[in-house]
């Protein structure tokens, strides 16, 4: 602030505590409002990654209850979308390609998802060309779908009988989802959450454990990297006990998501994550070939031994416990006998309606007790009705019948229509006819006769008047029976002039003339022609009024008395004065 003196000067002050105060709190509210985008951003992606596995997982069930088949696998699906995609083997596992830039099962799941149209997109259903683990390059929007969370994706791989790495506790996942960073040449194995944020998944969608469960981490770090950068607590492959590395704030976890959907078909076990029976730790439940492996003994004490029957992750894989004492009682669940902690994915129906979803109820064994009560091994949903006596026939869920309100109409109207959908038996609309005419356009009674419609008939006010009028003519038009105008006569003529009778002269034609006169004489040394009259006949009527048909001039008149006697007109006489 400055402050003026009188001699013209300026004194410069500090800012007041309530300036400050203003400054720190606009301050404060610019950084709460960085830091709450942050966090709704961070929200935002955990669920799109938590709604894009539940889409997906819902797909594969929805294929398998249609095709009793999993997608990628099956073998006969060019049977049904022809050269759009390659069979399977149909062995229950999900197999990579078998060279880069070839089809491969793990890519064609997602191809034959959206040809069924469970999925939306395009995918090709090759492994993409980049080396690395062979046939397994995934690109995403590709061949696999890209997430709505940043530079990451989806992926579907097979890892039964799994020793583990550097990376990956040593499991038997069997099929499963991967979620992560692109990695070329490799599945998604990047790192793409941040520990916070993969905890939280794992709480919303499975047992909030890193290594085990349905839901399990993916060390981006290393088992053994440095903390800080680390997904886990664990510092092992088969360090099962450890959590997530709740004070990192690296993005250093991706995941595997261990679907009983992809393992329907039999082929890879799965399951995976630890096993917890009574007061033991936390033990991961491995069998490859044969050989049980992945057991920490915990406080059961000693070395516990497991059995395993079948090899390779086949159906008949199972894994119990030697020890009674560690081991828990069995239940009997809708999947059959499970072990103790095991889980079975129980349905409320054994069949929906279309357009209803299967509920679902995870069901576990807690040393012979199940929890949950729905007690359906698997769900069918019921395929869509078509609708039958439309104005079409029969028409399929999903398509239409166009239908009309009446089956004709006036010429001049036109047809009215309406696209009735068929939704599982029920179509939508209301109008009945299946097709609809215009009628064709009616013609006229004229007093030219009949018309066609839009012709034209030229009538008369009159069918005839008098010489010297005209005929009064109108061009009446037919429109689809209605015939415009009023005029009622086909022709007119127009009357013959009449001639003139009584006349002086007779009977005179119309435009004839007769001469009459006044008078019919006139006195000697007058001229008839004086008082003549041309009368002219106009139709009848003679113009004029004389009335003689002649005149004559009188004779001459001798004279009489005279010296000489009678002396003829025109003669003379010599007379004498005296």
């Amino acid at each position: 602030m400055l402050k003026r003196f009188r001699d013209g000067c300026f004194k410069r002050r500090g800012f007041s505590l309530i300036e400050l105060s203003v400054v720190l709190a606009v301050g404060g509210l610019l950084v709460g409002g960085v830091l709450g985008g942050q966090s709704l951003i961070n929200a935002s992606g955990r669920m799109s990654v938590a709604s894009e596995y539940k889409r997906y997982n819902d797909a594969v069930t929805l294929f398998y209850e249609k095709y009793r088949d999993m997608p990628g696998d099956m073998s006969d699906a060019e049977d049904h979308w022809g050269a759009s995609t390659t069979n399977g083997d149909g062995d229950g596992v999900i197999d990579a390609a078998t060279v880069a830039g070839a089809r491969g099962e793990a890519f064609e799941l997602w191809n034959q998802l959206a040809l069924d149209g469970r999925i939306s997109g395009k995918f090709s259903g090759t492994a993409g060309s980049a080396a690395g683990w062979t046939g397994m390059d995934t690109v995403f929007k590709t061949n696999a779908p890209a997430s709505r969370m940043g530079n990451a994706g989806w992926g579907v791989m097979n890892r039964s009988n799994y020793a583990g790495d550097s990376n990956s506790y040593a499991f038997n996942y069997g099929n499963a989802f991967v979620f992560g960073a692109a990695s070329p040449g490799n599945p998604p194995l990047g790192a793409a959450l941040k520990p916070q944020d993969a905890w939280t998944l794992d709480t919303k969608i499975d047992d909030g454990k890193p290594a085990s469960g349905t839901m399990i981490a993916i060390e981006g770090g290393g088992f053994s990297g440095a903390s800080a950068s680390k997904c886990t607590t664990s510092t092992s492959n088969s360090d099962y006990a450890g959590g997530y590395n709740m004070g990192g704030s690296n993005i250093a976890c991706g995941l595997y998501l261990v679907s009983k959907s992809l393992n329907s078909g039999g082929g890879g076990g799965g399951g995976g994550g630890g096993v917890v029976n009574g007061s033991c730790d936390s033990v991961g439940n491995s069998c490859t070939a044969g050989t049980a492996s992945g057991y920490s003994a915990g406080s059961c004490g000693g070395s516990q031994t497991w059995s395993c029957a079948g090899s390779g992750g086949g159906s008949t894989v199972s894994c119990s416990i030697a020890n009674a004492a560690c081991a828990g009682a069995t239940c009997t669940s809708p999947c059959g006998t499970i072990i103790d902690t095991g889980v079975c994915t129980a349905y409320q129906a054994a069949s929906v309606p279309f357009g209803n979803s299967c509920v679902s109820q995870t069901r576990t064994c807690n040393n012979g007790t199940l929890s949950g009560s729905y007690t359906n091994a698997s769900c069918t949903v019921a395929s869509a009705a078509s609708c039958t006596g439309t104005p079409c026939g029969t028409v399929a869920h999903g398509a239409t019948c166009t239908a009309y309100q009446a089956a004709s109409v006036p010429f001049g109207d036109s047809c009215v229509s309406e696209t009735r959908t068929c939704t599982n038996g029920a179509l939508s609309g209301s109008y009945t006819n299946a097709s609809c005419t215009v009628a064709a356009a009616s013609g006229c009674t004229s007093p030219c006769g009949s018309i066609a419609n839009l012709a034209t008939c030229t009538a008369y006010q009159a069918a005839s008047v008098p010489f010297g009028s005209s005929c009064t003519s109108q061009t009446r038009t037919c429109n689809s029976g209605t015939l415009s105008g009023s005029y009622t006569n086909a022709s007119c003529t127009v009357d013959s002039p009449v001639s003139c009778t009584g006349t002086p002269c007779g009977t005179v034609a119309h435009g004839a003339t007769c001469t009459a006169y006044s008078a019919t004489s006139v006195p000697f040394g007058n001229t008839c022609s004086s008082i003549s009259q041309t009368r002219t006949c106009t139709n009848g009527t003679l113009s004029g009024s004389f009335t003689n048909a002649s005149c004559t001039v009188a004779s001459a008149s001798n004279c009489t008395g005279t010296p000489c006697g009678t002396v003829a007109h025109g003669s003379t006489c010599t007379a004498y004065q005296a």
